[in-house]
């Protein structure tokens, strides 16, 4: 899919900024961005999953996660929006609230406003 390889190389094209800016500077403010891309997914298979940690370690599968993000982001994005109309799931029925007896005093306050 053409989607799908021109966000590979926007991410590749991310990845080399990201490391030319460190070798060029290598300051927190260019490390950080990096460590951030690279550590945080990581980060969050370590906190879940060890045996799912140890899947993504192996450079392929982080490599392909990394290049394969833009197109998930984008994707589920799309995907949501066009089930944003869609409200048949999860959906309960309404609850008949029983009727206000509207008396005395109060009965000119509780009219519905029209």
């Amino acid at each position: 899919n053409v989607v799908w390889v021109y966000n590979a190389c926007l991410m590749l094209l991310l990845w080399f900024s990201l490391v030319h800016n460190v070798i060029v500077d290598p300051s927190f403010k260019t490390v950080t961005p990096l460590a951030i891309i690279f550590g945080l997914p990581l980060l969050a298979v370590l906190v879940n999953d060890t045996a799912g940690f140890c899947r993504m370690v192996r450079p392929f599968n982080l490599v392909s996660y990394q290049l394969a993000l833009p197109s998930f982001v984008s994707s589920i994005s799309a995907y949501s929006i066009a089930r944003f109309v869609d409200l048949s799931w999860g959906t309960r029925p309404e609850e008949k609230k029983p009727a206000i007896k509207r008396t005395g005093a109060l009965k000119n306050v509780l009219q519905p406003m029209t």
